[in-house]
């Protein structure tokens, strides 16, 4: 089946103070990245009682021109349910015992940005029982799609991804480059 999305998904950053909204295909660095973000769910039906699966994987691992490692698992947390909706906007409430913690984006230094994809998935019920991260599901080369055919009933809702780069100083020094080569 075609994917359909039928939410729409709203991480945010909370880096020294400042909210960070991710907005499809931002570039964000590893220091703006490394706690867990909030998730919240934009749906036009009431979905305060569903239950979703959250995860988020790097497809560019160890770089984004070899791709040997991919999928790398970020994070992959059941059981998130959805609060009450204000303005057809739901907060997550996480699971504070995931399949895996998140872990913050780090691609390796000199390497290009790496793509960051957010899946979330609506489970059957609003808890199911995941397969254990740490017994059966590999941190690089996990396939966020054989691991979610595992769970009866799921179904693949909402997604965004970011870029992360791994420095805002060699960033900011090649925005420059690029700018004074213009």
């Amino acid at each position: 089946a075609a994917y359909a999305p039928t939410v729409g998904v709203q991480l945010s950053f909370n880096d020294a103070g400042f909210e960070i909204e991710v907005l499809p295909g931002v570039l964000l660095t590893t220091t703006q990245t490394k706690g867990q973000p909030s998730v919240k769910l934009y749906s036009t039906t009431d979905i305060s009682t569903k239950g979703y699966l959250i995860s988020m994987v790097d497809p560019d691992a160890p770089t984004p021109q070899d791709k040997s490692e991919a999928q790398v698992n970020h994070w992959l947390s059941e059981n998130n349910v959805a609060g009450a909706g204000a303005d057809n906007l739901y907060t997550l409430t996480l699971n504070a015992n995931p399949v895996w913690k998140y872990r913050g984006p780090g691609p390796g230094k000199g390497s290009a940005p790496h793509r960051y994809t957010i899946t979330v998935f609506e489970q059957p019920t609003p808890a199911v029982t995941a397969p254990s991260g740490d017994a059966n599901t590999p941190f690089r080369n996990f396939d966020i799609t054989a691991y979610a055919a595992k769970i009866d009933g799921l179904k693949l809702v909402g997604a965004t991804y970011m870029q992360v780069h791994a420095s805002a100083l060699s960033l900011s020094l090649t925005t420059l480059a690029d700018l004074l080569h213009a």
